[in-house]
């Protein structure tokens, strides 16, 4: 491999991370610091989230119905792995 080229499997890697991230800042619904509420806009369905959905080689659509489970304002919130397939 030549050096300064990443291999497609450290992006899948890093996209699942700021994934995984985006649920841990989103994990308490009365938390209203800037990295919490963006997580959750984040985890709404925002174009980044495709991308990074894409990225990471995830299903948008299963990220999506465990977002909408527990970042729903007052929503009890359970910590969750978030898997790549």
């Amino acid at each position: 491999m030549s050096p300064g080229v990443i291999p497609h499997e450290a992006y899948r890697r890093l996209a699942a991370r700021i994934i995984t991230q985006a649920f841990e800042d989103a994990a308490d619904p009365a938390d209203r610091r800037p990295e919490a509420l963006s997580a959750r806009t984040f985890l709404s369905g925002s174009r980044m989230l495709r991308l990074w959905c894409a990225v990471a080689d995830m299903n948008e659509q299963a990220v999506l119905a465990r977002a909408s489970e527990h970042v729903r304002p007052g929503a009890p919130w359970r910590r969750t792995r978030v898997e790549c397939k």
